[in-house]
């Protein structure tokens, strides 16, 4: 991930605060990496890969919450396969389908 891409993720998804509470420092003197990692926690789409292997973290979407719709509906199938797909459920419906 290019650092100009990182800046404008950042800035784009409003992940100031969340760089800053995790490394204690703006977004600007972070490293590349660093930034990467929070946009990967954030919604690992965004990245090519995951910056940090070593962890087990799963790749989710954007949160639910973040989503956003005028249709109430569609909404709630969002959440509800956010929570299927971070329980791992996902895969198994979709192969019965």
């Amino acid at each position: 991930m290019e650092r100009a891409e990182a800046y404008r993720l950042i800035k784009e998804k409003n992940l100031q605060d969340e760089v800053k509470r995790q490394f204690g420092d703006n977004y600007t003197r972070v490293s590349t990496e660093n930034l990467a990692k929070v946009i990967w926690q954030y919604d690992c789409t965004l990245v090519d890969k995951d910056p940090d292997p070593s962890t087990t973290t799963q790749c989710t979407q954007v949160p639910a919450e973040n989503y956003t719709t005028e249709n109430p509906y569609e909404a709630a199938c969002v959440a509800f396969v956010g929570i299927l797909k971070d329980s791992g459920l996902l895969e198994d419906i979709l192969v019965k389908l």
